[in-house]
């Protein structure tokens, strides 16, 4: 089984996370793969696995309600969690901006009414 295959950029749920730890597992009975450690991945928890095979750090992310979680290699984990913040900044400010349209045509609105 290739580390490679098993790259996940989120879990669609809770029974693919179970079938992809029972793998996981595997791989560290069958000492291709060992623990090596947690890490805080710019706020976000990791579980850090190397590969025997490539000498690779591996990062999981464990799914957690409405969070997905991941496996990917370290460098990819980094750029992947780079690019979530990126859209989670993007979301933030089209919320702003939507918050901003609703109060300011509520103030035309109010401003209208009473000259009329």
């Amino acid at each position: 089984m290739d580390l490679a295959d098993l790259e996940t950029t989120k879990f669609i749920s809770q029974k693919e996370f179970e079938i992809f730890e029972e793998k996981l597992n595997q791989l560290i009975a069958n000492q291709k793969l060992i623990k090596v450690g947690d890490d805080t991945l710019r706020n976000f928890d990791c579980y850090l696995y190397q590969s025997f095979d490539n000498n690779k750090i591996y990062c999981l992310s464990v799914p957690d309600n409405s969070w997905r979680g991941f496996f990917l290699n370290y460098e990819k984990a980094k750029r992947h969690i780079i690019n979530l913040k990126k859209l989670d900044k993007q979301k933030s400010t089209g919320c702003l901006f939507s918050l901003f349209l609703i109060i300011l045509i509520t103030l035309i609105g109010i401003i209208f009414k009473n000259y009329l």
